[in-house]
């Protein structure tokens, strides 16, 4: 097993209004040598294609009460009765907290379903976005390999990684890493950059999310 540090010495004071900080440059060199690119051209429009004008939201973590899934929920059940057309991309795991976050997304009006990968990698990816019209919420069972996480952290309109007790975790690093919109607690905000690859919530409201999507 390998062991990768991301350490970063701070935002370049330098810096202009927009561009990127150094930590987060490094960031994306660092994840880049661990094999964690750029989607091609090609395989990112492939997945808008199959968005069908729908608002792809997404989220990767276990089914923890810490990784704010009924947040989540509550958000997507927000953006319906608002006429965004959501669709949620959610992975997670095989804790009991995955029946409570189902059970309140249905009273809360979100239809969720499960669905395995019909084939490994990309094409399983792209496959199961071809095949949910009419949900709000797909719950992928299978897992992800890093190049299916690559197209699905980029071509989400935005990747909710705000957690509990933390600002956010690996998810958050590699959606900045692939020029994804990653949505963060409100610390940390050295390596999230509002605005420009972050979403940085300071509360626990739905509508807070909304409002710093709709500006």
């Amino acid at each position: 097993m390998q062991l990768h540090v991301l350490a970063f010495a701070g935002p370049d004071p330098s810096a202009r209004a927009w561009d990127r900080a150094s930590r987060v440059t490094g960031l994306t060199q660092a994840l880049a040598a661990m094999g964690f690119e750029l989607p091609a051209p090609d395989t990112r429009g492939a997945f808008e294609a199959r968005g069908r004008g729908r608002m792809v939201r997404s989220t990767v973590a276990r089914w923890d009460s810490d990784k704010r899934w009924l947040l989540a929920m509550e958000t997507v059940a927000a953006l319906k009765r608002q006429h965004w057309h959501p669709h949620l991309m959610a992975r997670g795991g095989v804790e009991a907290h995955g029946g409570e976050v189902v059970t309140a997304a249905a009273g809360a009006g979100v239809r969720v379903v499960e669905r395995p990968l019909p084939q490994p990698g990309v094409p399983g990816l792209l496959r199961v976005l071809e095949e949910l019209h009419e949900v709000d919420v797909v719950s992928l069972r299978s897992p992800l390999d890093s190049d299916s996480c690559r197209v699905l952290f980029r071509g989400s309109a935005a990747v909710l990684a705000n957690r509990g007790r933390e600002p956010f975790g690996l998810v958050g690093l590699e959606t900045m890493a692939v020029d994804g919109v990653a949505c963060t607690g409100c610390s940390g905000k050295d390596s999230a950059v509002p605005g420009r690859n972050a979403l940085v919530l300071e509360t626990n409201d739905r509508q807070e999310f909304l409002r710093l999507f709709g500006a």
